[in-house]
């Protein structure tokens, strides 16, 4: 639905770049009260009030608006503006109405209805850098005041941010630099707080996912990895999941991967329907079983680390290095079926470990 278009809403209309817009406000005649530049119509007859001047202690900013612009998104805010106004709250012919939330959600929720937020580069650019910063005070706004026009535009682009399927999580991983030489976009800290803000369970698992591969730090991240997450966001709660999880990550790795493979190929348990070994005689499948364990237990001496600190993708690339076999010797002596098992055994580890973040990060205790 369209918000209404006045002669002084097309004079103020102008598209924001989120990401490095200010509060370009200027102050009204009532000292108290800091006008939003933008959201701000002369024949809008509602006034938001929100900041901490609200309550005694600094500041108000206020947003002068049409109330058809709300109520036809939010029956919430259609029962607030149909409840009378004291005389008292009124300003300049206009009904005033405080709110308790952040002013900066405010302004981005009515910076978005009103169509002053361009969100075409959020298409553009998987993780885009100004994502978050357009998305979360709508989508916090949204939950709260049951605006659920405003969660079904926004929510896709967090779901795409932070995949639910390991296929999709993987394929993105495939663009990036690997997480320690990277600088990352988006602070999964920001991710699984406004995640739990707005009851968005399906994102979790990525986000701590990301988190457990993080440092935790409170910014300013001076001399410190790109990969730096803001510790400050996350509860206490949220620190010990992220604890746990990585510990029971570790012990996946450790149990389920390296020491199971190692397992298979010691006792020959290669199923022979599934695998065309080249190299076979009879039920002995000893020269590819040979050359695969040793390449496995020099690669887990390589990439231990790796596999501990971002198993999913480091595993994806012991996938590929041991399907193509490339230059390496003693893949080159083993064939293409024995070399596929070992391929999809590790491929499958990945989806594996994905499918029980949930439980890893207990994320099931979670009051949603």
């Amino acid at each position: 639905m369209s918000a209404p278009q006045t002669r002084s809403a097309h004079a103020k209309k102008r598209k924001l770049a989120a990401a490095g817009s200010s509060v370009d406000s200027v102050r009204s005649s009532d000292a108290a009260l800091v006008r939003d530049e933008h959201i701000w119509f002369e024949d809008g007859f509602i006034i938001i009030r929100a900041g901490p001047g609200c309550a005694g202690e600094g500041p108000v900013y206020g947003f002068r608006c049409h109330g058809s612009v709300l109520a036809a998104r939010s029956p919430v805010f259609k029962i607030m503006l149909q409840l009378p106004t004291p005389a008292h709250e009124r300003l300049e012919g206009a009904s005033c109405v405080n709110l308790p939330d952040s002013w900066e959600d405010v302004r981005d929720l009515l910076r978005l209805l009103y169509d002053f937020v361009d969100l075409t580069c959020l298409g553009q650019k998987q993780r885009h850098s100004d994502t978050l910063k357009i998305i979360s005070g709508p989508l916090r706004m949204a939950a709260k005041y049951d605006m659920e026009s405003v969660t079904k535009q926004l929510t896709p682009f967090l779901t795409r941010d932070w995949p639910s399927s390991p296929g999709d999580w993987l394929e993105f991983e495939g663009t990036l630099e690997p997480a320690w030489e990277r600088q990352r976009p988006q602070d999964p800290a920001a991710v699984v707080r406004l995640a739990q803000d707005v009851r968005l369970r399906a994102v979790l698992p990525a986000a701590f996912y990301e988190l457990s591969r993080s440092f935790l730090r409170r910014p300013p991240y001076q001399d410190l990895p790109d990969n730096c997450a803001d510790s400050s966001l996350l509860t206490r709660d949220d620190l010990e999941r992220l604890a746990v999880g990585r510990e029971r990550i570790q012990r996946f790795v450790t149990r389920d991967v390296v020491q199971s493979l190692r397992r298979e190929l010691e006792l020959y348990q290669i199923d022979g329907a599934d695998v065309l070994c080249e190299n076979m005689t009879g039920r002995a499948k000893t020269p590819c079983i040979a050359h695969l364990l040793g390449w496995w237990n020099i690669r887990v001496a390589m990439y231990m680390e790796e596999l501990v600190h971002d198993p999913l993708r480091t595993l994806e690339l012991l996938s590929s290095k041991v399907r193509s076999a490339g230059s390496d010797q003693a893949l080159r002596e083993t064939c293409g079926g024995c070399r596929g098992w070992c391929s999809r055994f590790l491929i499958d580890s990945t989806f594996s470990l994905w499918g029980e973040l949930p439980k890893f990060f207990e994320l099931d205790s979670l009051p949603f």
